[in-house]
Formats: structure tokens, C-alpha cells, sequence
């Protein structure tokens, strides 16, 4: 079984540095799957929706990370860049 920790680096690496949309959003699904109460797996996940062109998954995501952190700067933010595009 993937530790918590490793999934979170394989996640991001393979969003940031490998530029693997579809296995950062797999990997941070699982990461959801661990802790839903995080809302900046839902923000990776929603970016990563968003390069594979699954605008109704990443719309739903940028939803789900308002609904739990109206007062976090990058949800507000996020959401809003989601909607300008």
C-alpha cells in the first residue's frame, strides 16, 4: 500500500514536473479518497481536470473546495479563473 506521503509527491510530481494530467488526477482522486476534507486536493485535482478538458468533473471540484473553504484565498480564486475560461 502507497503511504499518504508518497502518494502526495507522486501526485504533485507527476502534475508539476512530468506534466501527467491524468495520473496527477488519479492520484490525487486517492488522496481524496484518504483525507476529503483537504480542499487543495480538490484544487490540484480541478487543474488537472482541466488540461484533460474534463471541464464538469473540474467544475464540480471548484464547487466542492468553495463549499468547504469560502474563506481560503485560492479557492475563491480558483473557481473564479474556472469560470473566466
Amino acid at each position: 500500500m502507497t503511504s499518504w506521503s508518497e502518494l502526495t509527491f507522486g501526485a504533485v510530481t507527476h502534475f508539476v514536473e512530468l506534466n501527467d494530467s491524468a495520473r496527477a488526477a488519479d492520484d490525487f482522486t486517492a488522496l481524496i479518497r484518504l483525507n476529503s476534507r483537504i480542499a487543495g486536493y480538490f484544487d490540484n485535482r480541478l487543474h488537472a481536470y482541466r488540461s484533460l478538458g474534463r471541464l464538469s468533473e473540474a467544475l464540480n471540484d471548484a464547487n466542492t473546495e468553495v463549499r468547504m473553504r469560502p474563506d481560503q484565498a485560492f479557492v475563491c480564486r480558483s473557481r473564479a479563473w474556472f469560470m473566466a475560461i
